[in-house]
């Protein structure tokens, strides 16, 4: 809201008295030059009581209340922020009922300690630091997984570092001869201990084996991390879980919060999180959203309606079978046949394969910001000969072309399920790392004919928006209403 002048306002209410609520008096401003920025809440008008007496006097000497307002001054505050001046802009107006109020009578002392409360919480505010949360957010990926934090007053979403400076570990959990390993610790020793490294543990959540234990470690790991970048304890989360985990899916994802030591206070579903990160809850009306969850080993697609807090899923498919590890499998068959035709030798140890592995990945990453990159490693195996290997973005696309292809599946029986039209979604979202490869976001685009929504880190969308979920149970302000998940017989349509 804007106050347009520092001229004083011309009260219009029947009763013309000053000391009323802006939610009772009908007040206009003039002037443009300068203004006062105040928060949309309700607000009190300030006046003496002499000012009141002299209004009263004015109707007696049938005098016009500009006259006597002309002679006054006049402090307008809000509830929750101090007025404060900025530059006007001539869209900006200021709006209040005519209904009739419940006048506010203040004395010159009362009006000074209240205005003197409003600047010492307007300068706590602004300066001293916000309080630290007290609930986090946790995105337990089937292939990477994180945990954020949302500031409240700032807004700021951070997405914690880890292990080792990487804010998302593979969610990987290995058992050695020196202890448990989780993450990158554990995907470093994976070859050479294949039957005590277990990946992708979430497909297993809620089968007849007791996997919860699994996830377990990961979540201490994430635990421990948020502990150490907020110097207190964490024990309140807010999770993401994929939006076709049955009610026993999401309960054994509880208890493997709460051996953790962690009160699980909502579940939510990963595409509700990504709209939540989007800021798409944010929008008026009522939307269509596609939601192309593609991440490390599975493809979701998922249709929200989306009104104010209000998620709906329409409807769901998938592959699960499908994503980046696949991705990578092609680019590193090929690097083994380019190392048996160079070298005449076939690449077969552990550690060798481990490490051309991770420069894949490596590869995989670069390409997509650039045209190009080079594989360069020894081979120890192979007598320490030195392997270097252009590999161009063409050439990983035509290796994979197939398999991008098999994205848009998906998308064909989620809008057919919901008897839409690609024309009819409003909105298409990109979650999880392999959306960043160029091909794939082409695909999409001529699929719909515009563009898809990349304004979040695809790799860190749910995070943010458990976060965001976990800040608003917390009591974020300014206050933002909890997202809401309509029940729905929704069922995923499984994609071959």
């Amino acid at each position: 809201m804007k106050i347009a002048d520092r001229t004083t306002p011309r009260c219009t209410s029947r009763s013309g008295c000053l000391k009323k609520s802006l939610f009772s008096c009908k007040v206009h401003f003039k002037g443009s030059n300068s203004g006062l920025n105040i928060l949309k809440a309700p607000m009190v008008i300030l006046t003496s009581t002499s000012a009141c007496s002299n209004n009263r006097q004015s109707k007696k000497k049938k005098k016009k209340s500009s006259d006597i307002h002309d002679d006054k001054r006049l402090a307008i505050v809000s509830e929750a922020e101090l007025v404060v001046p900025r530059t006007s802009k001539a869209s900006d107006t200021l709006k209040a009922s005519d209904t009739p109020g419940p006048a506010v009578s203040l004395s010159h002392h009362e009006s000074g300690a209240l205005l003197v409360l409003l600047l010492a919480g307007y300068l706590g505010q602004m300066y001293m630091p916000p309080p630290k949360p007290k609930i986090v957010g946790i995105d337990l990926g089937t292939t990477y997984s994180c945990i954020g934090m949302f500031h409240a007053v700032t807004g700021v979403i951070d997405i914690l570092e880890v292990q080792d400076g990487h804010r998302c570990i593979p969610s990987v959990v290995a058992f050695s001869d020196d202890g448990v390993l989780v993450g990158y610790k554990a995907v470093a020793q994976s070859e050479h201990n294949p039957k005590n490294t277990l990946y992708d543990a979430k497909r297993f959540i809620g089968k007849r084996f007791d996997r919860e234990e699994l996830e377990t470690l990961q979540k201490h790991t994430l635990r421990k991390a948020a502990e150490a970048n907020l110097s207190v304890p964490v024990n309140k989360v807010v999770m993401s879980v994929p939006a076709e985990f049955d009610p026993i899916q999401r309960n054994f994802t509880m208890k493997a919060a709460s051996l953790a030591g962690m009160e699980v206070l909502r579940v939510i579903n990963e595409p509700t999180a990504a709209a939540l990160a989007y800021g798409l809850h944010k929008k008026a009306g009522l939307h269509n959203v596609l939601v192309i969850d593609l991440g490390g080993g599975t493809l979701d697609v998922s249709l929200l309606n989306i009104q104010g807090g209000m998620f709906l899923t329409q409807a769901m498919a998938g592959n699960n079978r499908l994503g980046g590890q696949d991705f990578n499998q092609r680019l590193l068959d090929h690097m083994m046949g380019v190392v048996q035709e160079r070298f005449g030798q076939v690449l077969e140890d552990k550690a060798d394969i481990q490490a051309l592995r991770l420069h894949v990945e490596e590869a995989k990453l670069s390409l997509t910001s650039h045209e190009q990159t080079t594989i360069k490693m020894t081979l120890h195996s192979l007598g320490n000969k030195k392997l270097q290997e252009p590999v161009s973005r063409t050439l990983f696309e035509d290796l994979n072309y197939d398999l991008f292809k098999k994205t848009l599946q998906p998308i064909d029986k989620v809008l057919e399920a919901a008897n839409l039209q690609s024309s009819e979604v409003d909105e298409i979202v990109l979650v999880g790392g392999s959306t960043r490869i160029p091909k794939v976001r082409e695909l999409v685009q001529d699929y719909f004919g515009k563009k898809p929504n990349t304004a979040v880190d695809p790799e860190l969308a749910v995070a943010s928006g458990v976060a965001i979920q976990a800040g608003i149970i917390g009591g974020m302000w300014p206050l933002t209403v909890s997202a809401v998940e309509l029940p729905t017989k929704v069922r995923k349509i499984h994609v071959p």
